[in-house]
């Protein structure tokens, strides 16, 4: 405590003054240095005032001695604040996914003009007909896959897949159908092509190719690059991919449909079988899953996100009977993820002293976000200006929170499980090393829940030079009263007593007694005013020869003695709250000896 209620030269002259009479004393303003310590014996009852003290500011007791782990802020404001363990990013990775093939057949297409009958004739051997459609499949493919990260799929990108399709016309077709009026080749809907090139002239819609004036005299071929598969694809009716409890199914078909038109054939030599037309489809053997549009959930190895260990504590938190109730300690999480999935932490905080568990508390269910910093705070409750920080979505409100500091532990701990959200829809680069990086801290503003207990000590010591040679007389002894103005909003014990050279405790000597505790200010903003009496004793003659000063200890406290009052939710501010020591009198009952010659 830097300012003192009673400077020790006061008290020291107080007791040497039994020459003084009460009448005397007119003036406050008294020169202790001019006092003649050879008077021999006063008695009876002496009175003097001792006037007021300067303002003395709650930064002026709690002295925070260079404390790591509490701060006063600019404002003002005591905030008990600690960060926690720089913990390196953790990369989260899904493999890219190679999706085997399984089958690939091609079938011929049986190109049919035999049965025309009802032609009209063109000539002496000739005849005009039209061919009916025909439509047949020509190819069918499988492939299998497998990923447990993998949820559900919408659109997948696949590492570029050559395809290739050759149709082989008979040689002599030619000589009954030498152009085909349109051929049309249907693929899957759910795949995507890219880099299409052909032999012939064609229209594209999607997966379906249609060629007009189809010559039947060389190949038709077409080359492209498979690139994607849609697997929410309306139209399935060649095939189907899908995804169930991790295994990737991709089935297909292709057909070709010829639309031969008119064409004019030579009735002595009308084919007597269809023609077997030949088709070459090659797909890659396997098809590597690039990125993906879906849901997923990834392994992700954060099981801690740090630990904050609590050092440099202030000697008004140290003591075995503080308990830091404090209103609305909050845990700031922050989570910077550079990944488009979104995340799930269930987290438990344990809090420990001396190896052993003081309080474990859950938070289930945080949410962070995709592709930026999410900062959560968790609360006992949650406030106005908590939600406009944070958002009403990152607020996490623990009642029992407080609980975890309570005692002042040696550190707190953040364990926890986390995991994408399976249930949100995003897209994922697979083989690609994202990052999550946690960090956390610890900040309570030092407002005093109902169970609340701080506790400081201070002394006034170095007065046994002066007051060696001084005695009080059997059933003497001095007396202080003063007005205590309190703005701060911390119900005060004061306990007293004293002290020899040595730093021994003398209760059994002199006997210091405090009489009632001093009133809180409701608000922190408007004064409560105590009336106090300290009376010190002598319980064996000559002991206050031994005297070196006192020892204080204060308990500040939420809640009165008779626990009728409280004050809670106030931040404890080291300019705006203050004591002031109000009309002291100091009273000297009795006899004082003074051997001072």
């Amino acid at each position: 405590m830097n300012r003192n209620l009673l400077q020790k030269k006061t008290f020291m002259a107080l007791l040497a003054v039994g020459t003084f009479t009460l009448g005397a004393c007119t003036d406050n303003d008294y020169d202790f240095d001019q006092i003649d310590y050879t008077v021999g014996i006063g008695s009876g009852e002496l009175s003097i005032p001792v006037s007021s003290t300067d303002t003395i500011r709650l930064e002026d007791v709690l002295d925070l001695d260079n404390s790591d782990c509490v701060v006063i802020k600019e404002n003002g404001d005591y905030v008990f604040e600690q960060v926690g363990d720089d913990i390196a990013p953790v990369k989260v990775n899904i493999a890219k996914i190679v999706v085997e093939q399984k089958r690939s057949e091609s079938y011929p297409f049986e190109f049919d003009l035999s049965g025309i009958n009802g032609a009209k004739r063109r000539g002496m051997n000739r005849i005009s007909v039209n061919i009916p459609l025909q439509t047949a499949e020509i190819h069918v493919f499988n492939y299998e896959g497998e990923s447990e990260e993998v949820v559900d799929l919408n659109m997948v990108g696949v590492e570029k897949a050559p395809v290739s399709l050759i149709v082989r016309f008979p040689a002599d077709l030619k000589n009954y159908v030498p152009k085909i009026k349109t051929l049309t080749l249907a693929l899957p809907g759910y795949i995507t092509f890219e880099d299409v090139t052909s032999n012939g002239r064609y229209t594209r819609e999607g997966s379906t190719f249609r060629f007009s004036d189809v010559s039947t005299a060389g190949d038709l071929k077409l080359n492209m690059n498979l690139t994607g598969l849609d697997f929410k694809a309306q139209n399935t009716g060649l095939g189907s991919a899908g995804v169930k409890d991790g295994k990737i199914s991709i089935d297909g078909s292709v057909k070709m449909t010829i639309d031969a038109g008119d064409i004019e054939i030579n009735t002595m030599t009308l084919p007597t079988k269809p023609f077997r037309i030949e088709n070459d489809l090659v797909l890659g053997s396997d098809l590597t899953v690039a990125s993906a549009e879906g849901k997923f959930n990834p392994s992700i190895d954060m099981d801690n996100l740090g630990k904050v260990d609590i050092t440099g504590v202030p000697d008004f938190l140290k003591d075995g009977n503080v308990v830091a109730d404090l209103d609305n300690p909050q845990i700031i999480l922050s989570v910077t993820s550079n990944m488009e999935v979104s995340g799930i932490i269930n987290g438990k905080i344990t809090s420990t002293k001396a190896g052993n568990t003081l309080k474990t508390v859950s938070v289930n269910g945080i949410k962070v976000y995709p592709n930026t910093t999410t900062d959560i705070c968790i609360c006992r409750k949650s406030t106005a200006d908590i939600e406009a920080a944070y958002g009403r979505d990152n607020v996490y409100v623990v009642p029992d929170i407080t609980d975890l500091i309570k005692t002042i532990p040696d550190n707190i701990e953040f364990d926890a499980v986390t995991q994408a959200d399976p249930t949100k829809v995003c897209r994922f680069e697979f083989g690609h090393d994202y990052e999550i990086k946690p960090s956390y801290r610890v900040e309570a503003p030092i407002a005093f829940g109902k169970d609340a207990n701080i506790v400081y000590k201070d002394s006034l010591l170095e007065w046994n030079e002066d007051v060696k040679d001084l005695d009080l007389t059997e059933g003497a002894y001095v007396e202080l009263k003063a007005d205590i103005e309190n703005r701060a909003p911390i119900f005060l014990n004061l306990d007293a007593y004293a002290v020899d050279i040595n730093g021994k405790d003398m209760s059994s000597d002199l006997d210091v007694v405090v009489s009632n505790s001093i009133i809180a200010s409701a608000d922190g903003k408007n004064s409560k005013v105590t009336p106090v009496t300290i009376t010190v004793r002598q319980k064996k003659q000559g002991a206050l020869k031994k005297i070196d000063g006192l020892q204080f200890v204060v308990q500040g406290k939420a809640k009165s003695d008779d626990g009728a009052e409280s004050v809670v939710g106030i931040t404890l501010n080291s300019k705006k709250h203050f004591l002031i020591a109000k009309d002291v009198r100091v009273k000297i009952v009795g006899k004082v000896i003074a051997d001072l010659n």
